[in-house]
């Protein structure tokens, strides 16, 4: 890059830089409500809660089984989380 160029780049990069008057910038992050919103105009389900219900926790049960040298199965005594 030679010096002309260089200078000019550096004149215009600073005019932009300087100049931000003109420029539309946005000022505010959130352009959503300023106040929290009204409780009436809130949405209102029609379906009733679903009260959680605790299972009951069944004994554990040795489910590792010899399928091989080295290659067990385990397909009894394990749970998957609910």
């Amino acid at each position: 890059m030679n010096k002309r160029m260089f200078s000019s780049t550096l004149a215009a990069s600073l005019v932009l830089l300087f100049n931000t008057s003109s420029l539309q910038a946005q000022y505010r992050q959130n352009f959503g409500l300023v106040r929290p919103q009204p409780e009436a105009t809130l949405p209102k389900g029609k379906a009733p809660f679903d009260i959680p219900v605790r299972k009951a926790k069944l004994a554990p049960v040795q489910g590792l089984k010899s399928a091989g040298e080295g290659v067990f199965m385990m397909n009894e005594g394990w749970e998957m989380a609910d």
